[in-house]
């Protein structure tokens, strides 16, 4: 079992303070929230945790395609993996907060699948891509309803679940995601405990 956290970054002393507790404790997962009307920009927020960690995992967690463009949240997660290699986690959602807050409307799950399709192709450098990148970054979605869990199975390497950790609610969310997955594409595995109330569920795609 993987325990980590998520929050949100108001200030640089509180971002401090939460990267030193990562490391001091030994959290597997540092998840920083991205919501512009409520606490600073999250990507200056993680490269202060990637320079200030060793071994915790970074996740924006999450971000969205309507304030932030697809490309340009390909080329952010890959320049923090640079920071921190192998530890940087791209977390999507339809905006709820983030983009609310600000007075924009959410995107919808075909928007989301699309724009994560995208991000993942930028990442790995088939059709389109980012010559600079040196490794594909795990690109999850963030949801609860069905629809967007079938599109995590469907497009990304991994969800990340907001409605609790029973086993039951696990149960179901996992059917959701694999009914998503290509078929003999991908094998699943579970990481509980995320942000205390929710669970990130991992695609390993062969």
């Amino acid at each position: 079992m993987e325990v980590g956290f998520f929050f949100w970054p108001y200030d640089p002393d509180l971002v401090r303070r939460m990267a030193n507790a990562a490391d001091r404790y030994g959290f597997d997962l540092i998840g920083i929230a991205d919501t512009p009307g409520n606490a600073m920009d999250p990507w200056v927020a993680a490269t202060m945790v990637a320079e200030a960690t060793e071994r915790s995992r970074l996740a924006i967690c999450v971000s969205n395609l309507v304030s932030r463009h697809p490309a340009v949240s390909a080329a952010a997660i890959a320049s923090l993996d640079l920071l921190a290699p192998n530890r940087a986690i791209l977390g999507l959602g339809t905006g709820h907060s983030g983009t609310r807050n600000i007075g924009l409307a959410r995107s919808g799950v075909a928007e989301l699948a699309a724009g994560t399709a995208f991000i993942r192709q930028l990442l790995s450098g088939t059709e389109a891509y980012l010559p600079w990148v040196q490794r594909s970054c795990p690109v999850f979605i963030a949801g609860s309803g069905p629809r967007a869990l079938v599109a995590a199975g469907n497009v990304a390497d991994g969800a990340f679940i907001n409605f609790g950790i029973a086993a039951q609610n696990l149960a179901q969310t996992e059917t959701a995601v694999i009914a998503g997955c290509p078929r003999g594409r991908a094998r699943r595995s579970r990481d509980r405990n995320l942000a205390g109330s929710g669970a990130r569920l991992s695609l390993r795609r062969r």
